[in-house]
């Protein structure tokens, strides 16, 4: 039985959220002219965890929910030091992350998904 077919088609669906969540902070940032926050990795692996659940795809899954959760602590040091907490954070910093893993369970990885995750981690810092 492959991963696709222990978790179903109905976890497709769920890719919905990471993306609902993107799109609250597009709504949070854009009309206060910050758009270029929309360019912190969590946002975009937020973008990008959506898609890939879309695709089941367990190794991209592993990828962006990786740095989600590095970025977790990155997150809770900057509300302690800086305030500006906003409750559309805490669907980007916990609950897409807690959907990744739980998929990543029931989905598996490659061997090599863990260099994967190094190479996005540097592709997205180039670009922003």
């Amino acid at each position: 039985m492959t991963g696709n077919q222990r978790v179903g088609n109905l976890w497709r669906l769920t890719g919905l959220l990471p993306i609902l969540f993107f799109a609250l902070k597009v709504w949070q940032y854009a009309p206060a002219g910050q758009a270029a926050q929309l360019l912190w990795f969590c946002n975009i692996s937020n973008l990008v965890l959506g898609l890939a659940i879309f695709a089941l795809s367990g190794d991209a899954i592993f990828v962006t929910t990786a740095l989600l959760l590095i970025g977790l602590p990155i997150w809770l040091f900057d509300v302690a030091v800086q305030g500006g907490f906003h409750a559309f954070s805490i669907l980007t910093h916990v609950v897409s992350p807690a959907l990744g893993l739980y998929l990543c369970r029931r989905l598996g990885v490659g061997r090599h998904t863990p260099i994967f995750t190094i190479g996005y981690y540097i592709i997205l810092q180039i670009a922003a």
